[in-house]
């Protein structure tokens, strides 16, 4: 599952709104739309995501709903991020160029910002920086 879907099925389970996610994680309403309709993902260990998990948290806790935790939810969104990731990986790159990533221990939220450069090559990745 994608992020976003992932999202909107705790939002959905949770009978929340993005404002009500917005006052208990401190993100505001817009950011969280984007996030629900696919057109930003947050990106792995930051802040952004630690509030948005620890928000649909206190939202389960507030409403009774006890069958999750702070760590499964937060890892359930980063499994969302890393399919997105990974689609992109895909779309953009060969079997060799992906093999060169993981040779070359690149990370793959760090390089996702730079593969809709014009003209991007992979083998200039570490002069982007």
């Amino acid at each position: 599952m994608q992020f976003k879907d992932i999202l909107n099925k705790y939002m959905e389970e949770l009978k929340c709104t993005n404002k009500e996610l917005s006052n208990t994680s401190g993100i505001s309403e817009s950011v969280i739309s984007r996030y629900r309709n696919g057109d930003r993902i947050p990106r792995e260990n930051t802040e952004q995501l630690t509030k948005l998990s620890l928000g649909l948290y206190n939202i389960s806790i507030k409403k009774n709903i006890t069958k999750y935790t702070k760590e499964f939810i937060y890892n359930d969104l980063v499994n969302g991020i890393n399919n997105d990731n990974r689609a992109l990986i895909e779309q953009y790159l060969d079997d060799e160029e992906q093999d060169y990533l993981i040779d070359h221990g690149i990370a793959v939220d760090e390089f996702i910002d730079y593969i809709t450069y014009d003209q991007f090559h992979l083998q200039y990745y570490q002069y982007y920086f």
